[in-house]
């Protein structure tokens, strides 16, 4: 699909399509392609849409669509998931500007407190695959304060062992480590998992 083509659906078979290309895409595994598509996306999707000074319902629609293709892409991109998966700086480069578009499409469509710390997060995970330390650490700290705001504590103890991964700060690893276990959330095991391996692929 080109950047041009609009099918004769309109604006919402147009998002829903180049949200299928990019599902294939995800699925298929390659980091490369998966950015790839997803910058064709946001290219197609953002001069379909046009000037929404007043946005439609499906405009809006179409821009919650596109939020999540950027989340999406730029998250597989992030190394910190699994242990040996190396990011060359040009896909870091560019999974950090989706997860920007991915934040700026979440305040323009003022999604919640929780999505808003999802975005806030992912542009602090990449700058830590980046070495920008200080950085994560201020931008897990926002992240953290959105969703407390927005009653998600797991995320937000999530957060609070990040921020002690970037500082490089063990004691509050485990603290945040603790808290995840102690909520028995039904992600909790999975959150945990998810900081252990982060730890290790940043605090080796």
């Amino acid at each position: 699909m080109t950047a041009d083509a609009t099918p004769a659906g309109g604006l919402t078979a147009l998002a829903n399509e180049w949200n299928e290309q990019v599902r294939a895409a995800r699925k298929a595994g390659d980091v490369g392609t998966i950015l790839a598509t997803a910058q064709a996306a946001a290219a197609a999707l953002e001069t379909a849409i046009g000037p929404r000074d007043a946005p439609t319902k499906e405009q809006t629609a179409a821009l919650k669509t596109l939020r999540k293709i950027t989340y999406n892409s730029a998250a597989d991109a992030y190394p910190g998931w699994e242990l040996n998966t190396p990011r060359t700086a040009a896909e870091l480069a560019t999974a950090e500007t989706l997860a920007r578009k991915c934040l700026s499409l979440t305040e323009e469509c003022r999604e919640d407190a929780e999505h808003h710390g999802h975005a806030l997060w992912l542009i602090a995970a990449l700058d830590l695959a980046q070495g920008r330390r200080a950085a994560a650490a201020d931008g897990f700290r926002a992240a953290a304060a959105d969703h407390t705001a927005g009653g998600a504590p797991l995320s937000a103890a999530l957060c609070e062992g990040y921020i002690g991964i970037a500082s490089g700060d063990n004691a509050a690893i485990d603290a945040a480590i603790d808290k995840i276990t102690g909520l028995n959330e039904k992600w909790s095991d999975a959150t945990k998992d998810q900081l252990v391996i982060a730890r290790q692929v940043y605090l080796p």
